[in-house]
Parts: C-alpha cells; sequence; structure tokens
C-alpha cells in the first residue's frame, strides 16, 4: 500500500475520536493540538498508540522510543504515523 498523508490524517482523526469517545469529528482538522483542544494526557496517548496499532496490523508503537513533538497536532501525529508504516515495511513511499 502506498502511503498517503490525507488517509493518515482521518486516520488519526477517527483514531481520536474512538479514544475520546466522540461521535462527530467536524471539531477535528489537521491543526488540532491534542493536548490543549482536546485534552490528551499521558494516558490517553497511550491509547492512541494501542488503537492506531489496531488499525495497522503488523504496526509496533514503542512508547518509550516516542518523541513528543511528533503528537502535537493531528498532522504532526498523521506525519509520525505515515514515517512508522514506512519504516516497519506497512506502507510503501509513492
Amino acid at each position: 500500500m502506498e502511503i498517503n498523508e490525507t488517509f493518515c490524517q482521518q486516520q488519526v482523526i477517527n483514531t481520536i475520536a474512538r479514544v475520546m469517545e466522540m461521535d462527530d469529528t467536524a471539531g477535528l482538522g489537521v491543526d488540532t493540538r491534542l493536548e490543549a483542544d482536546v485534552g490528551f494526557d499521558s494516558g490517553l496517548f497511550i491509547e492512541l498508540l494501542m488503537f492506531l496499532e489496531e488499525g495497522f496490523p503488523g504496526l509496533a508503537l514503542d512508547p518509550a522510543l516516542l518523541n513528543g513533538d511528533d503528537f502535537v497536532t493531528v498532522a504532526s501525529t498523521a506525519r509520525f504515523l505515515g514515517r512508522q508504516l514506512v519504516a516497519q515495511g506497512i506502507w510503501e513511499v509513492a
């Protein structure tokens, strides 16, 4: 599968909505800040990682190796996801 930035962004938005038990994702966009706008804390970040792994069989995200800068906004989280999918051989670069 080829990497697609828009797809990654939508997957992150859908996963945030799942973590936060939101029925409507209309308030979430690429510039949404996970901590400041959504209220993420360390526990919710772990849930986000677990749900992202669940959505992509074979994806393994080690919380000990993560950089906080990758999880500031939906866009930065989607870029992180895309990099991990490519690095772990789940996706190919177009």
